[in-house]
């Protein structure tokens, strides 16, 4: 979805259904493409609640803040995001919607993932850092919501799932960047328990970033946890 969007997807649907004839694998894709157009549908009752919020705005604080709004999400998930905001947003959305359909979805390499587009938007002064630092506390307060239903009790609500940062990527580079930063600066104030978080190190992993974990850890929350990432990718090797 960060790289291609939803509209990728449709495209390797329909590309694999240009190849078959087989029932089964037929069905299934098939399946596929109703799950996306339940994307769509859950996708435009957030479109047609905001607009209701734009019509309804009595100031132009208001109008303003819906209008971003409902700018942010006209692309997204079904185009690749043009910008951090619009990953960050994707990210949540499917996010949340694979969580709505019962599943416990791990987030992973949430650093990774992201790291690219705030890179570039802050090369090109299209956000500023403390804004980016706003949009990932948003993230990770939304996702730790409960939802309660008062006729029957606690609903299952909330997103509670691993995330990982730090390490080297595919290509034995670090990858730690300024999202693993901020995504532990926000843990460490709100404090968020949600999000249990792995971070890996090595020999080259940066100072700033034992720091940062130390900063976590010292209030005893035990949300995140360190690896030795070159002792566990060669024992993976190895196996």
């Amino acid at each position: 979805v960060l790289t291609r969007g939803i509209g990728g997807v449709l495209a390797d649907i329909a590309a694999y259904k240009a190849k078959t004839d087989d029932a089964k694998k037929l069905d299934f894709l098939h399946s596929l493409l109703e799950v996306i157009n339940s994307i769509h549908i859950w996708h435009g009752r957030y479109m047609s609640a905001l607009s209701e919020k734009l019509a309804a705005a009595r100031t132009a604080e208001q109008q303003t803040y819906y209008e971003d709004l409902l700018r942010n999400l006209e692309r997204v998930p079904f185009q690749p995001p043009a910008s951090f905001r619009e990953a960050l947003q994707a990210l949540w959305f499917l996010f949340a919607f694979v969580r709505l359909c019962g599943n416990w979805p791990g987030i992973g390499r949430i650093d990774q993932m992201l790291g690219q587009f705030l890179e570039k938007d802050l090369q090109t002064g299209a956000i500023s850092e403390a804004f980016a630092r706003e949009l990932t506390a948003h993230f990770f307060i939304k996702s730790c919501e409960w939802i309660t239903l008062d006729s029957r009790g606690s609903g299952d609500g909330q997103h509670y799932q691993n995330i990982v940062l730090g390490g080297v990527d595919e290509n034995g580079c670090q990858s730690d960047n300024t999202v693993t930063r901020l995504v532990l600066e926000v843990v460490e104030e709100l404090p968020i328990g949600d999000f249990p978080i792995a971070v890996r190190i090595n020999a080259h992993t940066p100072e700033w970033l034992y720091m940062q974990i130390a900063k976590v850890m010292r209030h005893g929350s035990g949300v995140a946890a360190v690896y030795n990432e070159t002792q566990i990718i060669q024992s993976l090797m190895d196996f």
